[in-house]
């Protein structure tokens, strides 16, 4: 499993913290915060559950080889370029 799904999850609960304290105190700027880092939240825990989809679909589950070292690789880098 990719470590996404949990930061993800992690992320939107500290905004809908950040969302209610925002609401709550009438701050404007700090509701923004907490709705930006939900939905960066819901789109990191998407991303891990897509990176996941395609382990199952295209990398080797069996002992390690040289197959799943390159696929590990390109998810790898679809990471990078995702957090960029």
């Amino acid at each position: 499993m990719d470590k996404d799904p949990i930061a993800g999850s992690a992320k939107e609960a500290k905004g809908a913290i950040k969302e209610a304290a925002g609401k709550a105190l009438g701050d404007a700027k700090l509701t923004a915060e907490g709705m930006s880092d939900k939905t960066k939240g819901k789109v990191q825990n998407a991303i891990g559950g897509l990176k996941d989809a395609l382990k199952k679909k295209y990398c080797h589950t069996g002992m390690p080889s040289r197959q799943d070292a390159s696929c590990f690789h390109a998810l790898t880098e679809f990471r990078y370029n995702i957090n960029t």
